[in-house]
């Protein structure tokens, strides 16, 4: 995995970058090693820093790359490179110095998130975020989890081929590492740890009694949020609704938009994302899976045991206040309190 090195803060690149940051931001002073997503970065933000480099010094860069430059040391180092390297799947999210590392699978978006989770995921292992293809607009987005799974573990093989495997997921991210695992499996290597965070196939998949409470319940909760809207908000909210379960693509302006923007490339790759998850059948897998599920439910079964445990050779299932949502963003850290007790756990032994 590819850690793109600081450059010097005396580089005359490194002081215009340091103007867009703090004009972008609205913030000064801006140091050279403070990070874009502890500044509060985001994708539209990351978008506006690139439309600024691509105006001041002509350079098209796109919006997923600060992902990988995120100080203005790195992304100075980064812009030096011509042409610009082709960047890892892999992003560091917290550093370490234990092997193996830890990778955490992205989610329906494809970008990388999880960065206040993993400064509190207390290990010594480095934690390395995964990226989905084609954020960049360079590369079109896989609309197959297999795909994806083999996407990663080729760029996995060239800079960690042996193993043993400690793989994360959240949501969707934990049908891409599940994949993930059963291809390292099938391939003779050892996954110390498979730990899906909320992660469900989708409900086609389930038995059909548990998909009829299912629908019947989303059905209840969309109904509850569309009598508090107004009548136009609400029938977009059912055209959303409509158009996420035939499939399809959102309507872009890409032409107003860089096609490098992660406003153009992130509904692109949800979307074929989506595709995925929507075709995507689990198979049983022989070794333990370690999930975790969230007090307040939201779309999801009460029991993950009814859907995971007939596909595990063993499983563990345990429960943190939150729901699917808060647990990521705002109640992360009683999640990462049970994620360093399964990383304590797993046996990274170099044995099968």
């Amino acid at each position: 995995m590819r850690v793109i090195e600081p450059a010097a803060a005396s580089h005359p690149t490194a002081e215009s970058l340091r103007s867009i940051w703090e004009q972008v931001f609205e913030k000064s002073p801006i140091e050279f090693s403070d990070n874009f997503y502890d500044l509060g970065g985001n994708a539209n933000l990351a978008d506006a820093i690139c439309a600024e480099i691509a105006r001041v010094h002509g350079c098209q860069l796109p919006g997923a790359a600060i992902s990988h430059a995120p100080t203005l040391e790195q992304l100075t180092s980064l812009l030096q490179h011509d042409p610009m390297p082709k960047l890892s799947p892999f992003i560091q999210i917290k550093p370490g110095t234990t092997d193996p590392p830890i990778f955490i699978a992205h989610g329906l978006s494809g970008v990388v998130e999880f960065y206040k989770l993993a400064k509190h995921i207390r290990t010594s292992h480095a934690i390395y975020g995964i990226q989905a293809r084609g954020l960049d607009g360079k590369e079109e987005p896989f609309d197959r989890l297999e795909d994806m799974a083999d996407y990663y573990l080729a760029a996995l093989a060239e800079t960690y081929a042996e193993g043993p495997y400690l793989l994360m997921g959240y949501s969707f991210g934990g049908l891409v590492a599940f994949e993930m695992a059963q291809r390292l499996l099938e391939r003779g290597k050892r996954v110390a740890l498979l730990a899906l965070i909320d992660t469900y196939p989708h409900p086609r998949f389930m038995p059909a009694p548990m998909r009829a409470w299912l629908f019947a319940r989303r059905m209840r909760r969309h109904a509850a949020t569309m009598s508090e809207m107004p009548v136009s908000s609400a029938m977009s909210y059912l055209g959303r609704g409509v158009q996420r379960k035939l499939h399809l693509a959102p309507s872009l302006n890409v032409d107003e938009r860089p096609t490098t923007s992660l406003a153009t490339t992130m509904p692109r790759v949800n979307h074929r994302a989506y595709r995925a998850y929507f075709n995507y059948r689990p198979r049983f897998y022989s070794r333990a899976i370690r999930f975790v599920t969230t007090a307040d439910k939201t779309f999801f079964p009460g029991n993950p045991e009814t859907v995971w445990k007939r596909l595990a050779g063993d499983f563990e299932a345990k429960t943190i206040p939150g729901d699917h949502f808060n647990i990521v963003t705002t109640e992360y850290r009683q999640l990462a309190e049970v994620l360093t007790r399964f990383v304590e756990k797993a046996d990274v032994s170099a044995t099968k």
